[in-house]
């Protein structure tokens, strides 16, 4: 796995070897140092993705703005704890209106129903917490399939 440094905020993850199956490019917004460096790892080593990463939602739209066609999908957090002042449906829908052929696959609590079903009403995927390493894996499956057959 190799690691570029922060450049404006993003973080780029690549597969070492340039020949991996899978080379789709995910955006991951996720605020956790945690939980970005263990998605990080597993969809990098395991499965082969090239990962961008911010902690700053308003960055990770500037970088799909100039970078939306390379992109095969987002995945989100939907409460950032370091910024509990954004609203992550708003984020979502923003992320939809601007790029809506851009599958979104977002990261939720297990008790916000309510945000669960606003999520599925724009067409996209929930991940409940604590979540399954299987189960976000078969969603970016999911999205990326579908990103294919948009772009």
């Amino acid at each position: 796995m190799h690691i570029d440094p922060m450049i404006g905020g993003i973080t780029i993850v690549a597969p070492t070897l340039s020949n991996t199956p899978q080379s789709s490019l995910v955006l991951l917004v996720e605020d956790d140092t945690h939980i970005c460096r263990l998605l990080c790892k597993i969809l990098v080593e395991q499965q082969g993705f090239t990962v961008i990463t911010s902690e700053q939602p308003e960055i990770a739209l500037r970088f799909l703005q100039s970078h939306c066609e390379d992109v095969a999908c987002v995945l989100t957090e939907i409460r950032f704890t370091k910024q509990p002042s954004i609203e992550g449906v708003k984020l979502v829908r923003r992320f939809k209106t601007v790029f809506p052929t851009i599958p979104v696959v977002a990261l939720v609590g297990m008790t916000d129903h309510g945000v669960i079903k606003s999520l599925n009403r724009l067409d996209v995927r929930t991940i409940k917490k604590p979540f399954q390493i299987a189960n976000v894996l078969t969603a970016l499956q999911h999205a990326v399939a579908l990103s294919r057959t948009v772009h």
